[in-house]
């Protein structure tokens, strides 16, 4: 029961990487992974990764990763960027230590887009396309 929980968990980060980061380097998809695990952690957001990454995915454009309520199929179309979403999720669950700088990280947005809400938020980093942020 542990594995099944483990690799369903496993399979909702991937997924997220994939379609949030593929394009992005190694370092900024783990990235985007540390941001869903702080999540997970955070008591604001649901306590599971497919919870974080589902959020709000039953209202069109109204989730917090965009994949997941677009409204576009989530079909794997690139199986060498799946696998090493696949690897890069691996990691990020095994506790990879390549992103301390991202230890706070709870929200990101592309870099050619500016959300209200990242004008209340620490800026971090920025990696990538990606600029990620703290609430803290």
């Amino acid at each position: 029961a542990q594995r099944r929980v483990r690799l369903a968990e496993e399979n909702c980060l991937a997924r997220a990487i994939y379609f949030e980061a593929r394009s992005e380097s190694e370092l900024g998809q783990l990235a985007v992974a540390k941001v869903i695990l702080n999540r997970v952690r955070d008591p604001n957001y649901p306590n599971t990764i497919c919870g974080v990454v589902y959020q709000g995915s039953d209202r069109r454009n109204s989730c917090q990763f965009s994949f997941a309520c677009d409204g576009l199929p989530d079909d794997v179309k690139y199986p060498g960027a799946w696998a090493q979403s696949k690897r890069i999720a691996e990691r990020a669950l095994d506790g990879d230590k390549m992103v301390k700088v991202m230890s706070a990280a709870t929200h990101y947005h592309a870099d050619y887009v500016t959300p209200k809400w990242s004008r209340s938020m620490k800026r971090l980093i920025k990696i990538g396309r990606h600029v990620f942020y703290s609430d803290t």
